[in-house]
């Protein structure tokens, strides 16, 4: 099976986990630590379900980048002009379905 596994950045190192299986997280100081705990956390989490005769989660998360786009204008204000920002969000075509 192949699991989505969101990784952030700390201020030690890196985090994750998989929305898809309550409770599996790791952590590293780089980001092929992070990958290879989040891959020994997935098979002994699953594991261990197993042993217990629970069912393992299928993968069913959905993720998509968003691309951000700012826009500035002006507007007449007071004394003078004031900058104003307008931001605009829109899905990227690239888009990830794991399962």
């Amino acid at each position: 099976m192949k699991y989505l596994v969101v990784t952030e950045k700390t201020q030690t190192g890196y985090s994750a986990y998989s929305p898809d299986i309550l409770g599996c997280v790791s952590t590293g100081a780089t980001l092929e630590e992070i990958t290879q705990n989040m891959q020994e956390a997935i098979e002994f989490h699953t594991d261990g379900l197993i042993e217990e005769g629970l069912e393992i989660p299928k993968p069913s998360t959905h993720s998509a980048y968003v691309e951000f786009a700012v826009q500035y204008y002006e507007q007449l204000q007071g004394d003078g002009y004031q900058n104003k920002m307008l931001a605009a969000l829109q899905i990227c075509t690239e888009s990830h379905q794991v399962g």
